[in-house]
């Protein structure tokens, strides 16, 4: 599993059998912000678009610091983001 918190304004990569599945990028106070989801989970009725995003809510609250990730699996990124992503996966070496 990748953390929810992490160094501010980074990102950090699950591997699945040697491969990058899913990027997570972490806002300026290192709290997570969006995971971007490489596959389709083995689901694809389920997850039609790939790759996808999920975006986060962070809940601030007198208890501390809640994260609840967005359920839509259809969510496609934005051009700016599928450069960023390809940028990590050639780094990668994928």
């Amino acid at each position: 599993m990748i953390p929810v918190k992490a160094r501010p304004n980074s990102v950090s990569a699950r591997y699945v059998e040697d491969k990058v599945v899913q990027y997570r990028l972490y806002n300026n106070e290192g709290h997570v912000l969006v995971d971007f989801d490489l596959t389709n989970h083995g689901n694809p009725k389920h997850h039609k678009v790939v790759p996808h995003k999920h975006e986060w809510n962070i809940i601030k609250s007198e208890n501390g610091v809640k994260y609840k990730r967005s359920n839509d699996p259809n969510v496609p990124l934005t051009d700016e983001e599928l450069e960023l992503v390809k940028r990590w996966r050639e780094y990668d070496n994928y």
